[in-house]
């Protein structure tokens, strides 16, 4: 390894996010880069770090229709950073936050930046209709409009399929029934319920100043959910399907960041760390393969890192499906009952 790389491990030193909004709910007023902006602040003011120690922020935003230019540099000048900060914008559908985060990492280790922001921003309740014939004159008769959160999100480019038909396909293919999959969407469901009841997340999340004066401090959507009616869904994508908006990630509003710094200056600044980045792989597939992604990067990181799983405490995979983490489980033999294995739907 090169010795430069060696030097500058990388310490998070300080980790916010905002609420999770729901679609058109709560979080409907602010933009992408209003939540990006609040996460990097929030961050910053934990870190204790000035504004000048920040030498680059990177932030993932995947709708940036309508968003303006440069999101990453307007979430960094809602946080009040200095001008002269340079920042970058990481889309990577599924994955751009933790992309900025790997990019920054990188950035760190071979010596580019001393300290880096990086996180994600969404508002899918923002993403606006496009009308691709309004530029050339739109003359007569009937014309289409396209969403953007689904052309630019939620469908693969090459075959206009929803990536959830995909991960149906893969339940199908596999033996995935809806009741193992409803089992996963109960225990995330259960698991977010009690972390908002025991305020379990009150330390990582920043608080929102709503447009009535009202303070946002909790995801919105778990209080929402009726565990009861989990089983009764219909299917999402295919009539006789078991894939279900339960067992399936919510359509969410919310951002975060982190501070990444070298364990150099990290040290000369008095600062300890919340977490090391150890190490970090990205994994691909064709776009109907997504579902076995997940597992090819956990299995090239433990590679990498030249451990197995047995080695590792707690387990966190977040997925969009639930099938796509069971396939992981399965294939990696993890206990699904045991308490070091946590599993979150998001995107």
């Amino acid at each position: 390894m090169d010795k430069c790389v060696e030097d500058n491990e990388v310490w998070i030193v300080a980790a916010k996010r905002t609420p999770m909004g729901k679609f058109q709910g709560e979080l409907a007023s602010f933009s992408a880069t209003d939540l990006g902006g609040i996460a990097i602040s929030a961050a910053l003011k934990e870190s204790g770090l000035d504004i000048d120690v920040v030498d680059e922020v990177v932030m993932g935003c995947v709708l940036t229709a309508g968003v303006g230019q440069a999101p990453a540099r307007q979430a960094a000048l809602n946080a009040n950073l200095n001008l002269n900060t340079p920042c970058t914008t990481v889309n990577k559908v599924c994955g751009s936050g933790m992309k900025a985060v790997m990019m920054a990492t990188t950035q760190i280790r071979i010596g580019e930046v001393a300290c880096a922001v990086a996180g994600g921003m969404e508002s899918m309740t923002n993403a606006p209709y496009l009308l691709p014939q309004g530029r050339n004159g739109m003359r007569i008769g009937h014309k289409t409009t396209y969403d953007h959160m689904f052309l630019d999100g939620l469908q693969d480019a090459y075959d206009g399929e929803l990536m959830g038909v995909y991960g149906q396909r893969t339940a199908d293919a596999l033996g995935y029934s809806r009741e193992q999959m409803d089992e996963w969407a109960v225990r995330s469901a259960m698991r977010a319920k009690n972390a908002i009841e025991n305020a379990s997340f009150s330390k990582e999340i920043a608080r929102i100043q709503s447009d009535n004066n009202c303070f946002i401090s909790n995801d919105e959507l778990p209080s929402s959910i009726r565990l009861s009616k989990i089983p009764s869904l219909k299917p999402a994508f295919d009539s006789s399907g078991t894939i279900t908006a339960a067992n399936s990630s919510a359509i969410s509003d919310g951002a975060a960041a982190l501070v990444l710094i070298s364990k150099v200056k990290a040290l000369d600044l008095g600062l300890s760390p919340l977490a090391i980045v150890k190490g970090q792989v990205t994994a691909a597939r064709r776009p109907s393969e997504f579902t076995l992604a997940p597992l090819d990067a956990i299995q090239k990181l433990l590679k990498q890192l030249q451990c197995n799983r047995n080695d590792v405490d707690l387990w966190e995979i977040n997925e969009a499906f639930a099938v796509v983490t069971q396939i992981a489980i399965d294939q990696l033999e993890l206990d699904q009952k045991g308490s070091m294995l946590k599993v979150v739907l998001v995107r």
